[in-house]
């Protein structure tokens, strides 16, 4: 789509076009969605495939905002997981001559079908869609990481010091409340 401009001017367009629908859009949580979406336009035109180590590494990390509502009663992490799932089909789309050789594509495809099946008999169906989403969602983490490093996209050691670093935050805010014995008093 900006195939004829340059990396620069890439993100330039992308900036101003965010900049110009966040002043002209009335609402603050929209606001916060085009902006999200801004950066991850410019990350994605800056490391391409390798955006997948930031949603590696940024997820995680994302947890202390769950109560913040963004967009049509969405907190942060289903905008992001929303976000991951449309890039996930692109670059699936992009990379199409790899997925046969994703070992237990035929067992994550038919429990993803089941999963989707189940909405039509379960008692709250867009939960169990939103549940079959989550989990198309960790295994289309691991295909991409697979075909990736596969293509040498990707090296094992960047997903590794991603998910390390994505662990970082929720490990330290654990021991904080170890130590000052806040956080979930249920045991």
């Amino acid at each position: 789509m900006f195939r004829h401009l340059s990396f620069p001017r890439s993100l330039l367009f992308i900036l101003l076009t965010a900049g110009i629908f966040v002043i002209a859009n009335p609402a603050p949580a929209i606001d916060l969605a085009i902006i999200g979406a801004a950066i991850f336009a410019a990350g994605y035109v800056m490391l391409k495939e390798k955006i997948l180590l930031l949603f590696l590494a940024a997820r995680p990390a994302l947890d202390v905002w769950r109560d913040t509502v963004i967009v049509g009663g969405q907190n942060v992490n289903a905008v992001l997981a929303i976000l991951f799932f449309g890039w996930a089909i692109v670059m699936l789309y992009k990379h199409r001559e790899k997925i046969e050789k994703v070992p237990l594509l035929g067992l994550f495809t038919l429990t993803g079908g089941w999963f989707l099946y189940s909405a039509t008999y379960s008692l709250d169906p867009i939960l169990s869609i939103i549940e079959t989403v989550k989990f198309l969602n960790i295994g289309l983490i691991f295909f991409l990481s697979y075909i990736f490093i596969k293509q040498e996209i990707l090296k094992p050691i960047e997903i590794v010091t991603a998910i390390a670093a994505g662990a970082a935050i929720p490990l330290l805010m654990g021991l904080i409340q170890i130590v000052f014995q806040t956080g979930i008093t249920t045991f």
